[in-house]
């Protein structure tokens, strides 16, 4: 796989990560958030309905507390039969009647009762001697009209508190059914009712009415913690669709309203905002993979370009460079790349031109052996003058291992002094690193400073406008003593007019008129005082603004400054690298000069021991004159090596 495809292939897998954790968090509190939203709906619907259900139930009750009240002072004689008359536009009422302590039992429907119909063995009329006071039964079958309903009961008392029987009224639940299938959320989900024992009272669904709720297995596990906790929410599944349910006591009967709405319902928005997130997710990933594509392709361009010149360098073409730019590790790259091949082309084209002085060498070798007899004879003169310039040699070469131990010495002291530089050097980037925590610092003081200033700036303004507040108070206090003062003297004329009788109260207007006068020369002073305040608190607010200004620019400055060393800190890195890099070659220069020493120094011993060989050169040229010729062999050898060499370094291009 090609780096290219790399680059993108990661990239991609990187923002998809990316997606897959922000799209994640996003659904998971998107699902929290609107499940929390739900449940309040439907705990708030629930609540009303069980409310309203309620109210319609102590309307019913209001009917039979009202007739309570009706013939609570009424004799059993006097009790008229028109008082259980029934509303027949309510078609909820079934009957209302009344059994009285002695087994009498009057009823508004009008039908004959059994000749031993006894409302004393009623369940509503015990439920009532147990109660003393209004209320509901359990839901039963009336054995009149064989329908599902309620009494609503309350014992009915004389004067001094003795029963004397119980007024009753069946309410029909058929109805119930009809009225909870409006309950809903957006026209989904049911509602029914439950009795404090399970039963069902109402429901859509009319054949589930007198069931148990218990006996759908659906509701068997929860019908427990619905009768116990009364109030609540919980989720259920019910023919494998998850649904999630809220239920809430009705206050007068302790009934349960239930309301359930499947969670697909619920979750119909959450799933649209999933589609979203992917739909997003993939044109995101889209949009990457070609800003991904189209990065990697413009990074992997300049490794491309190096890759073809390497193998044209591979194949010995060594006549062009790599086109580089940019400042990064790629043009780096480049340009050590570029050096190389230069290096590479200057070693070539030397090699080349030794070649070819080999050549030319080898070829006057050739020739020369042929002339080496001759110059035989004149090697014993050269060897005498071989002898002289050798002893001038060995001093010469004395001269030089003097100076190029001084060289040395010079080299030593550049290298501590480039030591010394490179610590001045870290001394100074530590110092700038302390100023640069120091700007840091002073821009964080000079924000709070900025903030602190700004707070006094509105405080002062808040100042400046409760003085004019003052102010305008100062004034109405002045008008009042203005007006008091005036009061004051009329009092004082009319005591006047009154004569003798007036005098105690023209004594009050006197000092009611100096309180005035008090006043209105206090009110002048406060007046002095709130004008200066004023004043004062105007000067305050410029310099204040000015201050503001001026923080401004500190924050701009110090900033600036921040900016400065930072670029300082940069160069001095540059510089400390440059230093040890030259500490580097200087090492290497000190090796390479104590060689040379060492060098010369053999070169001096030699120098001294060429005056004694030259002696012992004589009788070497008998030898050397046989060895002529196998130099010549030699030297035809040499050509013919040189020619293999040229023909090889011909196939590099240069």
């Amino acid at each position: 796989m090609g780096l290219q495809k790399k680059i993108t292939l990661y990239g991609m897998i990187m923002v998809g990560l990316i997606l897959v954790i922000i799209c994640s968090f996003s659904y998971i509190y998107s699902k929290k958030q609107l499940t929390s939203s739900i449940n309040t709906q439907m705990s708030e619907i629930a609540n009303k309905e069980s409310l309203k259900i309620d109210s319609w139930l102590q309307l019913k009750a209001q009917t039979v507390e009202n007739l309570n009240f009706i013939i609570s002072n009424t004799t059993q004689q006097d009790i008229a039969k028109e008082y259980f008359t029934l509303n027949k536009s309510d078609k909820l009422v079934s009957d209302l009647y009344i059994g009285f302590t002695d087994g009498r039992f009057i009823h508004g429907e009008g039908s004959a009762m059994p000749a031993d119909y006894d409302p004393r063995k009623r369940g509503w009329y015990k439920d009532a001697l147990q109660k003393n006071n209004l209320g509901f039964t359990k839901p039963y079958i009336d054995t009149t009209t064989q329908k599902y309903c309620i009494t609503i009961y309350s014992p009915l008392k004389d004067t001094q508190g003795n029963l004397r029987g119980v007024i009753g009224q069946d309410i029909l639940l058929s109805n119930l059914s009809d009225a909870i299938k409006n309950i809903n959320i957006n026209g989904q989900g049911q509602s029914f009712i439950l009795d404090t024992d399970g039963t069902i009272l109402a429901h859509p669904d009319s054949k589930l009415v007198s069931k148990k709720l218990s006996d759908n297995k659906a509701f068997t596990d929860i019908t427990k913690q619905i009768l116990t906790n009364k109030t609540g929410s919980l989720v259920y599944t019910d023919a494998s669709v998850d649904k999630t349910m809220v239920y809430h006591t009705i206050p007068s009967t302790n009934w349960i309203l239930v309301l359930s709405v499947p969670n697909d319902v619920i979750y119909a928005p959450l799933y649209s905002l999933r589609n979203i997130y992917l739909l997003i997710s993939l044109i995101t990933l889209i949009v990457i993979f070609f800003a991904t594509f189209t990065l990697a392709k413009k990074f992997t361009k300049p490794i491309i370009n190096l890759t073809t010149h390497a193998e044209k360098f591979a194949a010995g073409d060594f006549s062009e460079q790599a086109t580089v730019s940019g400042n990064d590790e790629i043009a780096t790259l480049g340009n050590a790349f570029n050096e190389m091949g230069s290096d590479l082309k200057q070693i070539i084209t030397e090699v080349k031109n030794t070649t070819s002085h080999i050549t030319s060498t080898s070829a006057n070798m050739k020739d020369n052996a042929s002339n080496t007899s001759e110059v035989s004879e004149q090697i014993a003169t050269t060897i005498t003058n071989m002898a002289q310039d050798s002893t001038h040699q060995a001093e010469d070469v004395q001269k030089s291992a003097n100076m190029v131990t001084d060289v040395t010495e010079s080299v030593n002291r550049i290298t501590t002094s480039l030591q010394k530089s490179s610590a001045t050097a870290a001394t100074v980037e530590n110092s700038v690193m302390v100023g640069v925590n120091a700007i840091n610092n002073q821009v964080n003081l000079m924000q709070k400073n900025y903030t602190a200033t700004q707070n006094v700036y509105s405080t002062i303004h808040d100042l400046s406008q409760k003085s004019e507040k003052i102010g305008k108070i100062v004034e109405v206090i002045t008008d009042i003593s203005g007006q008091t003062n005036l009061l004051a003297l009329n009092a004082a004329i009319e005591a006047a007019r009154a004569g003798e009788s007036g005098r105690g109260f023209s004594v009050v207007a006197e000092e009611v008129r100096k309180l005035a006068e008090q006043s209105s020369s206090s009110s002048q002073e406060i007046e002095k005082l709130i004008t200066e305040i004023q004043a004062n608190t105007t000067a305050a607010v410029t310099e204040i603004k000015h201050e503001l200004n001026i923080a401004n620019d500190l924050e701009t400055a110090a900033q600036t400054s921040n900016t400065a060393l930072k670029q300082i800190e940069e160069s001095i890195k540059i510089f400390i690298a440059q230093i040890q890099a030259i500490s580097k070659e200087i090492a290497q220069v000190n090796t390479r000069t104590n060689t040379i020493s060492v060098s010369i120094s053999n070169i001096a011993s030699i120098s001294d021991n060429n005056a004694a060989a030259t002696e012992e050169l004589a009788a070497a040229v008998e030898q050397q004159t046989a060895s002529i010729q196998t130099i010549a062999q030699t030297a035809t050898q040499l050509s013919d090596k040189v020619i293999d060499l040229e023909n090889m370094l011909n196939k590099f291009k240069i």
